[in-house]
């Protein structure tokens, strides 16, 4: 197989930073003369000054080239909605804003030296900042597409803060040499609703197995765990359903502690609850999850150790969620996952079951804000498929099982050169 450079630009805490050097440092690769730390100028629009925000770079186990942002500052400076607002003066004027321009310059510095061939990346701002190099003639863009509101067109264009919906963006897709969607209904859309071209190519296997390439994870056996979770319980990803079924878990705990003198058999089945915190769960959210009784967990960065207290993972996602990395992680580790049937929740999934049902948002349907407007829910199908899974061991066995094949089946089958077939179809001459 063909050896490349890869080089990847990102954002990370310091923990994620320090884990990095441990792993480099386990495997014996951590070489000083690899790993560089420099700051980047940039502009603070509301303090009116300027700022510098630490980068390092270093070269990390798998071999790509790595170029961390720290995540608080940067993030603090220029958030995904900034970084939208100045993508789209950026793209009418074709000069990026002062707040932005700093970054842009560095961004496009690191490309130049770096010598890249493909430039792959998912926000406006550096779809604009590559289509602006001196030598695009000799670069090919690749949009990777992992949600539909990333698209500046369609029925969901918008849908969430921090997206672009500008007819300039529409017309800079049109342009770029290719566009990647990560799962079939990603690309339905796209191909459907707005009359984009695009491939196929889910995330590569390697993004669902242990952090040492090519190694399978432990199979877990968690059904005496009995413990209930969803990952970056967000809105749109169905926080509503995961919300009622630990509200009916709550009352079921009550009414136990109400009735002491029930027989053990006629109590009411009750089970742990937990969330991983991330992107998108407001304080709102946090109360009344704590109102519910359910174990609230910032996300890390290395999961790994997670998953051997998780018994089900529920996935009721009401928006097209293109394709739910947790999920296949999970059942590649023996982890029965409650997926929505809908969106790319399927394929994630593998199509192994329960697959439930969920009433989806409609991204025509929006409020003042011009966010999606949630429909209401019934949680008795997941609150009823829960208990089957977590009452009746031979059914979790077995469900574990169909998981675990369908997952295992997926990695086995999964063209590890696709997307570099993919690159070598879009390379400029």
């Amino acid at each position: 197989m063909a050896q490349h450079d890869c080089m990847q630009f990102c954002t990370a805490s310091e923990a994620d930073i320090q884990a990095a050097i441990n792993d480099l440092i386990a495997i014996d690769s951590f070489f000083p003369e690899n790993w560089e730390l420099g700051f980047v100028e940039m502009f603070d629009s509301e303090e009116k000054r300027l700022v510098w925000v630490r980068f390092w770079k270093f070269r990390n186990s798998h071999g790509i080239y790595c170029i961390c942002l720290e995540a608080k500052t940067m993030l603090a400076l220029l958030d995904n909605e900034k970084q939208c607002a100045d993508a789209v003066i950026y793209l009418e004027t074709g000069v990026p804003p002062h707040r932005t321009s700093y970054y842009v310059e560095w961004l496009q510095m690191h490309i130049i030296n770096f010598g890249a061939t493909h430039i792959l990346f998912n926000d406006v701002l550096a779809a604009k900042a590559i289509s602006m190099l001196p030598n695009l003639d000799k670069v090919a863009r690749v949009e990777i597409i992992h949600t539909l509101e990333q698209i500046p067109a369609g029925s969901c264009a918008g849908g969430i803060p921090g997206s672009s919906t500008s007819p300039l963006e529409f017309q800079l897709w049109l342009e770029i040499e290719g566009r990647v969607a990560v799962s079939e209904a990603v690309q339905k859309y796209a191909q459907e609703e707005c009359k984009l071209p695009t491939v196929m190519l889910p995330n590569h296997a390697f993004s669902y197995l242990n952090n040492e390439p090519g190694q399978f994870p432990a199979v877990r056996r968690n059904f005496t765990k009995q413990t209930v979770v969803m990952v970056n319980p967000a809105v749109v990803k169905g926080f509503d359903m995961f919300l009622l079924m630990a509200q009916e878990n709550h009352r079921r705990a009550k009414a136990n502690k109400a009735n002491k003198t029930r027989a053990a058999n006629e109590q009411f089945p009750v089970y742990k609850f937990r969330c991983y915190l991330s992107w998108g769960t407001l304080p709102e959210m946090i109360r009344a999850l704590r109102a519910a009784g359910v174990e609230l967990i910032r996300a890390k960065g290395d999961f790994e150790k997670e998953f051997d207290n998780i018994s089900v993972l529920v996935m009721p996602s009401l928006w097209c969620e293109a394709w739910g990395l947790i999920a296949t992680e999970c059942q590649l580790r023996g982890i029965p996952v409650m997926g929505a049937n809908n969106g790319g929740i399927p394929e994630s999934k593998c199509y192994a079951p329960p697959l439930l049902p969920v009433v989806p948002l409609d991204g025509n349907k929006r409020d003042d804000k011009g966010q999606y407007l949630i429909p209401q829910q019934d949680a008795r199908p997941w609150i009823e498929e829960l208990d089957r899974l977590l009452t009746k061991q031979d059914y979790y066995r077995t469900i574990r099982m169909m998981s675990f094949c369908a997952a295992h089946d997926f990695i086995e089958h999964f063209d590890y050169r696709g997307m570099e077939k993919f690159l070598q179809s879009v390379m400029k001459k």
